[in-house]
This record gives structure tokens, sequence and C-alpha cells, in this order.
């Protein structure tokens, strides 16, 4: 059980020594420094998993910090019932002077194991870092990966109650990533209480049954995961950059003018925001030259129709969408930059469309969304003029037995001999 009543955490700054003296022997608390939690009430049940997402400097490290009690709340209260065992700064506890067995056993006793409960962990722990018969030798000569791997092995093998996780997943290769996420799956299935801060919304989404949004220090919304993303997304891509580039890459293929009718149908969806310098006013599905399409028997040649109208003229216009399944999880993306395509420049009142033709493995059966949006920019900088979560909704009914999210086209070879 975690609660937290009324908190806030103040960081202190001077602007010369004279006014840290006052602060320190006169207590003169002239309220120096800035807010980085504002009054922060939440309760995380026993078992739950919760993502907390949000901007740079919205005060989830901070929060995880406190939880943690590495460092002290400026007032409020912090309640917490279990053993926590946080991956926040990976390695912290390790000497680069001792061996990697060395380290085990001082950084395990550092997060509360005995002896004997390293030692009867210690092959687990080797086997999860996967660094093998380096073991044994000084972690000042290891890479950066195995060091994190060791680390991060350490710290979730030690049975905690609440485990806090800040970006640590994003350490080590694709197999490690895997056996953590795995791991850390295990440790739900034994009620533990996790707590995840990550960039990575499919991960939040995958992972966490529930989720927490923070901007200025402040929990500004709590919920579903699915729908906590999406708000996330909004505060990320409403950010509208200044200085946009005004040139794209000169490898860019002009569009071609081809006789698209556009596709007026007004879609809602879940969310929407943007800037409205211009705005999507059609999304359609066609399939074997069919709009519209709702059911789909068999993927194969999908068409997906975007149509946009410009409030405002646009230099370096983006027309895209985001392919989801049922759980939220993002099958593909594409857009006009990614493809190398150069819209046109967007006059005021134009319509522009762009249907996209893809070639899709075999699908799970289950619902699919299409999320279409609008940008202006490019890749890195870009203002996101309108974007439309679940917009189009449709169903794969396969004839054909998938496992999986897909099921690709494969080519077998075989020989038997004797």
């Amino acid at each position: 059980m975690i609660r937290l009543r009324g908190l806030n955490k103040r960081f202190l700054s001077y602007e010369n020594p004279s006014k840290r003296f006052k602060e320190f022997f006169l207590a003169q608390n002239e309220q120096a420094g800035f807010m980085a939690l504002k009054e922060i009430d939440l309760v995380i049940e026993p078992g739950q998993t919760v993502g907390i997402l949000g901007p740079n400097g919205s005060g989830k490290s901070t929060l995880l910090q406190v939880i943690a009690g590495i460092i002290h709340p400026t007032s409020g209260e912090v309640e917490i019932e279990g053993k926590i065992s946080a991956l926040l700064e990976l390695g912290a506890g390790f000497n680069p002077e001792f061996t990697g067995r060395e380290n085990v056993f001082l950084n395990a006793s550092i997060l509360g194991l005995s002896t004997e409960e390293t030692e009867e962990r210690f092959d687990a722990i080797v086997a999860f870092s996967g660094i093998g018969e380096f073991i044994d030798q000084p972690v000042k000569t290891y890479s950066s990966g195995m060091f994190v791997r060791l680390a991060f092995a350490t710290a979730i093998n030690v049975n905690p109650d609440i485990i806090i996780i800040d970006e640590a997943l994003a350490v080590g290769d694709v197999a490690f990533q895997q056996r953590c996420m795995n791991k850390l799956r295990q440790l739900q299935k034994a009620g533990k209480t996790i707590l995840f801060v990550s960039h990575d919304t499919s991960a939040v989404k995958s992972l966490c049954d529930h989720a927490i949004l923070m901007q200025h220090g402040q929990i500004i919304a709590a919920g579903e995961p699915d729908d906590i993303v999406n708000q996330y997304m909004k505060i990320v891509y409403t950010n509208s950059l200044d200085g946009l580039e005004e040139g794209l890459a000169d490898d860019l293929d002009e569009a071609s003018q081809d006789e698209l009718s556009p596709i007026v149908n007004y879609p809602t969806g879940d969310n929407r925001f943007g800037s409205k310098a211009a705005e999507i006013i059609g999304t359609t599905l066609i399939v074997e030259d069919k709009e519209n399409e709702k059911t789909i028997y068999d993927t194969g040649i999908l068409k997906v129709k975007v149509s946009v109208r410009y409030n405002e003229e646009l230099k370096n216009p983006i027309i895209g969408f985001v392919l989801r399944d049922r759980l939220g999880n993002d099958i593909t993306t594409t857009n006009t930059l990614l493809e190398k395509i150069k819209l046109p420049l967007g006059a005021v009142e134009s319509v522009q469309t762009v249907l996209f033709e893809l070639s899709v493995p075999k699908l799970l059966k289950g619902n699919y969304t299409i999320s279409p949006a609008i940008a202006n920019g490019d890749l890195v900088k870009h203002d996101m003029c309108d974007w439309i979560d679940n917009a189009y909704i449709f169903e794969v009914i396969n004839k054909e037995t998938v496992y999986g999210m897909m099921r690709v086209p494969v080519a077998i070879q075989t020989r038997l001999e004797g």
C-alpha cells in the first residue's frame, strides 16, 4: 500500500551564499527555489501496476524518489507498507573496483537481503543478467550494458513488495528487455505492487492496469492506461515548437496529383486535439475498391484514405495514421514524410486527400482502429494540427488461424536425409 496526502517538494536555490546562511542559521525562509511536487494525493493499492506519464520536468522522477525514501518531502504525508526495491539509478551502490560477484552481495545487502538470501538467489541473478563468466571480473572492465544488466538483475531479484522503475527497461538488448518484462509479469502474478515511469507508451499500455498523468508537479489525470496515454500524447503534440524547418529533405518525391475524390464523413473518435491549422474531414478504409468497409475477412491489400481541409497555409504538411489493435497496441504507423512524399503547400480552404496502400499480413481476429493525423513541419519539429484517436473502427475475421499479433508470409525449405 502506498498513500500520499498533500505531498509537496520544494528544491531550494540561492542567489548567493548570504541567502543560504540566512536560511540555515537564521531560519529566514524566503521561499527560494521551485516546487517540483504540488499537493499530491495518491493511493496505490497492493498488487496494482501503475504507469506514470508526463513530459520532461513534470515531477515523475521526484515523485518516485520521495516514495522510495531517497529524498524527503517538504510537506505532506507518505505512508508505505511493504519492502521497496527502487530501480532509479541503476548501479548506484556498485563499487567499480569490486568484481561483479562482490557487487551483487554488496548491492543486495543495501536492498535488505542477508548473505544467505543472496547466496540462494545468486545463480538466478547471474543468469538473468546474462554476463556469464564476467561475474568474477572487476565491474570497471564491464561495458555500460553489462553494468546496468547486472544492477537491474540484482535489484529485481530481491523479492520486494513494491517495485519502482524509472525508465530502467530501456537498458540492455532486446532479449534482456524481454526478460525484464517477463519478470515483471511474474511479479504481477505474485501480487507485487509496481510503479512504472516510461516514455514508452506501448509498454505502459501493455504492462499497467492503472496510470496517472503529471504536469508541472501535479497529477492532472488518473485512470485507464489507454485514456491516460491519449491525454499524454495530446500534451506532447499540442506543444507547438518554434522555429519549424522551412525546408524538408532534398530526397523527397513530389506528391503526384492523382484523381482522388475526397472523403467527407467528419470522424469524431475518442480523443481529438491539435492547433486546428488544418482539420481532418474524412477517414475511410477501402478493401477491393469498396469504401467504408467495417468487416474484413482476410487482410492483404488495404487502402486508407484521409482527407484534410487547410484552415491556414501550411508549408510542410504531413498526413498519416496509426493502426492499433483492440488493446491499443500500435500495429504500424506511417505518414507522407516517412514514405518520402512531399505534399504541396496547403493553401487556405483547400482540401488535400491522401490514399495509403498497405500490404498487411494476416492479422489476429478482432477489432482494429485507425487514428489519422495532420501536422506541419518535419518528424522532429512539428505542430500537430489535428489528431483523432480511433476515428475509424473495423473488424478482422480471418479464415485461417493466427498466433501472436499477425501471421507474416513464410517460405519453407526442407530436406530429409538417411
